[in-house]
């Protein structure tokens, strides 16, 4: 049996097949999910994925997308999907997502909402902050037996954190996946171009409103309390005046006795500074 390779781009996606003798593999890549932050480039083996100019796709000075796969380099091994923690790549073997199959690692994020503390409110207003701090719309307040929900869409959630401080205490806990350091250097910025404030997820970075023109605040201002410390913000920042490291990374079903197992340690060392 021949491989057949195909790739199939389309307005919100990058679709990625290859059929062999053994096993199909697809690689699928949602463009309205992805926020260019790299990390996917960073882990590639083989160089395959390239990050495009973040500043100027955001602000629509031209008309590219924030990612390329190069699809003669890509061997569909699927470690781009495993550390994607906006879940804008998903990876599939025979029709199988990898999470759902043993020995694949992936993000251990979590989120958890206290079913029962929930029931103690009546009054569904006492969840506004928190649904509405989410990124993503991710939250809704419900009514069953008329007691209050509070549900989450967990597919699309990055565990950035903001629900979690907006929400009454102890409702909601959050652990994020990636650990790290968020710094500016207000030398460097201009104060003007605002591409950090505009391919932030989190919504962390904003120009500090200034009362008279000698005002000496700082030019930028950022809340650390929701960073998921993707790099976004940096990769867009062309006077190189953000700087974001990754100190660690949360991951879940890590087996190296597999023949891909070492390989994927190594490459998660790419994304530690």
């Amino acid at each position: 049996m021949s491989i057949e390779f195909s790739t199939n781009v389309t307005e919100d996606r990058i679709l990625l097949n290859n059929k062999g003798a053994k096993q199909a593999r697809a690689l699928a890549i949602n463009t309205e999910l992805c926020v260019g932050c790299g990390q996917c480039a960073k882990i590639c083996p083989m160089n395959s994925i390239t990050v495009g100019p973040l500043g100027s796709v955001e602000h629509k000075a031209i008309n590219a997308p924030k990612i390329e796969v190069d699809v003669q380099t890509c061997v569909l091994c699927g470690m781009c999907a495993s550390v994607c923690q906006f879940h804008a790549i998903d990876f599939s073997l025979d029709g199988t997502n990898i999470f759902d199959l043993p020995g694949y690692p992936s993000l251990d994020g979590r989120i958890e909402i206290d079913a029962e503390k929930v029931t103690e409110y009546s009054d569904p207003t006492a969840f506004t902050s928190c649904v509405e701090a989410c990124p993503r719309d991710l939250l809704k307040v419900s009514t069953k037996d008329s007691k209050l929900q509070l549900l989450v869409d967990e597919s699309k959630c990055f565990w950035c954190t903001k629900c979690s401080v907006s929400s009454p205490e102890g409702i909601i806990s959050v652990e994020k996946a990636f650990m790290g350091e968020l710094s500016v250097n207000q030398e460097r910025c201009d104060g003007k171009c605002g591409v950090c404030i505009d391919v932030c997820p989190v919504d962390a970075f904003r120009f500090p409103d200034k009362q008279q023109p000698w005002d000496t605040r700082e030019k930028l201002s950022y809340d650390e309390t929701g960073c998921v410390y993707c790099g976004a913000c940096s990769r867009g920042c062309a006077a190189g005046a953000i700087t974001v490291k990754v100190k660690e990374i949360r991951m879940k079903n890590q087996d190296e006795t597999v023949s891909w197992g070492k390989a994927w340690k190594m490459g998660l060392t790419k994304l530690i500074d």
